[in-house]
């Protein structure tokens, strides 16, 4: 069954009102309860890192998430991205104001990633390196938690494929695990991960830290 997308992006009810979403917190649960009834899979995406977000606020888009899967086994979570502003968008002037220097040239664009991490504070300036570490961290759980799911579907030996299964299974439960604690302070095993996702799939080595 196909996932229809829904755009939560945060817990908080003052982020909501920030970003100018036109619900709440409650109105998030009501139509997930209501997705249910009705046999639709929803699939949430979230967003962290605002401009003025608190850790406290971060952490309650951590709850809702996994209260929308507990209310509704059915419903998916998609990963969580690092807020990332654009020219021209609402949101723009108020980043700008909490320290964002955009680009000069256009190459500099290029490592504006939503799930990667922010570690200089082009993006997110607006937190210190270490809570940028974190918010990073908390992306790179989710995707290990959440979105890998379909990673080993074209494993055609019927072998690997189910020794692939298991070991991701584990670690898809043991992220989420920490996730959905909020145990995402230090990983330190997660720079690994980001060393070989960009090797992977962006082959840009330049900015691996």
């Amino acid at each position: 069954m196909i996932a229809e997308k829904f755009g939560a992006e945060s817990g908080s009810d003052r982020i909501l009102d920030l970003i100018n979403k036109c619900f709440h917190t409650e109105d998030i649960i009501k139509v997930n309860c209501r997705c249910k009834e009705h046999g639709i899979v929803p699939a949430y995406s979230f967003i962290v890192g605002f401009p003025t977000e608190t850790f406290g606020e971060i952490n309650n888009t951590i709850v809702l998430a996994f209260r929308l899967q507990r209310d509704n086994p059915d419903a998916q979570l998609e990963t969580f991205r690092t807020y990332t502003a654009f020219p021209g968008t609402p949101m723009w002037p108020l980043a700008q104001s909490q320290g964002l220097v955009p680009p000069d040239r256009i190459e500099g664009w290029v490592d504006w990633i939503m799930d990667d991490y922010d570690l200089e504070g082009m993006q997110i300036p607006w937190f210190n390196r270490r809570q940028r570490k974190w918010i990073g961290n908390i992306s790179y759980l989710s995707i290990l938690g959440n979105a890998v799911t379909n990673v080993g579907a074209g494993i055609k030996n019927p072998l690997v494929h189910g020794m692939f299964s298991v070991v991701l299974g584990t670690a898809r439960k043991y992220y989420g695990w920490r996730l959905r604690t909020k145990r995402y302070k230090t990983v330190p095993e997660l720079a690994i991960a980001r060393r070989l996702r960009r090797k992977i799939f962006y082959r840009n080595e330049k900015n691996i830290r």
